[in-house]
């Protein structure tokens, strides 16, 4: 499905959040400039088609509201503005290059993984581009993986752009790294799970995230607002 399906899916959404759960709509920000998605990778790789979608949707939520609105995706995640995405993305860098450090003081490699990203390692191990995970099995970080949500407590949703399988997938990463699964099959199927599930008033079907999850409007002094109970 192309970009455009994926727009449409977006507007039913805005339009099923201004009716249901207005109490939503004041945290989502206008669509982000393009200069502002094309830092998100700065020249590091293509973003995914998908997640170019999301950030002219909105460009993520407001934070700090007194009312914790735009956290509406299923498991307590908000989106992430453009700028958040990119430092985000740097952060993954980084935690990969502390992953291949060496534990002593002597002198490491650098190993160039885009032009202008360079990535330390301990000067012996050969290291594939699309091998740059901070662990083998399950990666918690990766240079290519782009967070698009966040929870309160600091767990992440990431969108992965390396070629092959899992290219586009959505990936829950926790907080503390200790825990990683996919999510969701793509940033489109997100929002189509999420758009029919509202729509019909019936638990999400896509989602892999824990036993599954059925939206729930909650009455507030700021107005409806959306919450995803746990199955």
């Amino acid at each position: 499905m192309t970009s455009d399906h994926l727009s449409g899916v977006l507007e039913r959404l805005d339009t099923w959040l201004e009716g249901n759960t207005p109490g939503e709509v004041p945290a989502l920000n206008p669509s982000a400039t393009q200069d502002a998605i094309d830092r998100v990778a700065e020249g590091r790789f293509s973003l995914h088609p998908d997640l170019v979608a999301l950030l002219r949707w909105h460009n993520g939520i407001r934070f700090g509201l007194p009312h914790n609105a735009g956290y509406i995706l299923p498991g307590g995640y908000s989106i992430l503005p453009a700028q958040s995405m990119e430092g985000g993305q740097r952060e993954m860098e980084q935690l990969v290059a502390w992953s291949l450090e060496e534990d002593t003081d002597e002198v490491v490699t650098m190993f160039i993984v885009a032009d202008g990203v360079e990535i330390v390692g301990d000067g012996q191990t050969h290291y594939l581009r699309e091998d740059l995970g901070l662990t083998a099995a399950p990666a918690t970080a990766h240079v290519k993986w782009v967070p698009i949500g966040a929870t309160r407590s600091g767990d992440r949703l990431v969108v992965d752009h390396r070629h092959g399988p899992m290219y586009g997938n959505v990936h829950a990463v926790a907080h503390d790294g200790t825990d990683f699964q996919t999510a969701w099959d793509s940033v489109r199927a997100m929002c189509e799970d999420m758009l029919i599930s509202l729509e019909a008033n019936q638990p999400l079907t896509a989602c892999r995230l824990g036993s599954g999850y059925v939206p729930r409007i909650r009455t507030t002094s700021f107005g409806a607002m959306l919450d995803w109970e746990i199955i």
